[in-house]
């Protein structure tokens, strides 16, 4: 289900990427210089989502075709804002599929004649990967765009028959060239973390946010030799995290270190662990201190318990304290006040229907 959520995001994300980019200009699409810069904003912002087989399309866009994407953006936005809002909501397939669908159908309507995008195919023939599949097509040009997303390895504990993934990619944050962006120019990609030091140089070279020098070495810092402009710095416009990571905790301006530090303790939690990590956050409120709350084993997880009565029989059970009670008799215990009296002592927090309690 998670894979499937980013892969509409992908689709949705062709069309935005004509949204972003023509929002970014005046109105005026008739000249060519303005033209030519807002095709070229739609190319890199489908390549932040990992699409380059888009050209042939948005080459044969029209000044009209343009226009008409600029005029209709805000429904063009609020189709994509509730879509992603639906499926991110629920972890039913079909659901979301027809969600997915429905958006699609909505912003081929409001799209210019001659332009539209089909509803998306998966193919999920190679069990190590699935690859969404969409054709676009404007005017006589047509291109087939895909995306493709590593399914996640799992590991099984043959002892309790359970299996466990492994979450290699934390999340995602949309990185901007800061200085681009407030001249009304999107500069940026999507990015996984955590990130290695090579292809954050490479990033921050491709952001024109750095550069090599004679001896090819790695230099921070662009200068435009058109402009005379200095970029220097960058602006996360956006997270976005399959594995739930509380994203909402970063900045705009979060650095580098701070992400891949986070990101890659994230990504060597198992479910169990990830699942207490996202409880504390939720208790403790800061990164750090529901970092140390898992990582020293300071909690347990009751699992399919929706109130503290659950925890309180579950509790019992696990210790054997009505051992010496007649079955017929532990009918009568009351779970409900152990469940209180537990609350009151200790520190539970309820999460996707378990109970996460830290000590």
């Amino acid at each position: 289900m998670n894979n499937f959520k980013k892969f509409v995001a992908v689709l949705l994300g062709v069309v935005m990427a004509c949204v972003f980019a023509t929002s970014a200009f005046a109105a005026d699409f008739s000249k060519a210089d303005t033209a030519a810069k807002a095709k070229a904003e739609i190319k890199a912002f489908a390549a932040s989502y990992g699409i380059t087989t888009i050209d042939n399309t948005v080459n044969s866009l029209t000044a009209d075709q343009l226009q008409t994407i600029y005029n209709h953006m805000d429904a063009l936005k609020a189709t994509a804002a509730s879509a992603n809002a639906t499926i991110k909501g629920t972890t039913d397939v079909a659901v979301a599929t027809k969600a997915a669908n429905d958006a699609v159908a909505t912003m081929n309507s409001l799209l210019p004649a001659g332009v539209s995008i089909s509803a998306p195919t998966i193919d999920t023939s190679d069990s190590s990967k699935i690859v969404v599949f969409a054709d676009v097509i404007a005017n006589n040009a047509k291109d087939i765009v895909s995306v493709v997303a590593e399914v996640p390895t799992t590991t099984t504990n043959n002892n309790t028959n359970t299996v466990t993934t492994v979450n290699t990619v934390a999340f995602r944050a949309y990185i901007a060239n800061l200085g681009k962006y407030n001249e009304g120019e999107i500069l940026g990609e999507w990015v996984d973390f955590p990130l290695e030091d090579d292809a954050r140089e490479e990033l921050l070279i491709r952001l024109k946010l750095a550069h090599r020098d004679e001896d090819g070495e790695f230099e921070e810092g662009y200068h435009d030799p058109e402009t005379g402009s200095i970029y220097e710095e960058y602006i996360i416009l956006d997270y976005d995290s399959d594995e739930e990571f509380p994203t909402d905790k970063f900045g705009e301006y979060a650095s580098f270190d701070e992400l891949n530090d986070h990101a890659e303790r994230f990504a060597a939690f198992d479910d169990d662990e990830a699942l207490a990590f996202r409880a504390a956050v939720e208790e403790f409120y800061k990164l750090e201190e529901a970092f140390e709350k898992v990582e020293n084993g300071d909690y347990r997880v009751y699992y399919n318990c929706d109130t503290m009565a659950d925890v309180a029989e579950t509790y019992a059970d696990e210790t054997c304290m009505l051992n010496e009670i007649p079955e017929h008799l532990r009918y009568y215990f009351d779970f409900a006040a152990l469940g209180r009296d537990m609350e009151i002592e200790g520190t539970y927090v309820y999460i996707d229907g378990n109970y996460v309690e830290f000590y």
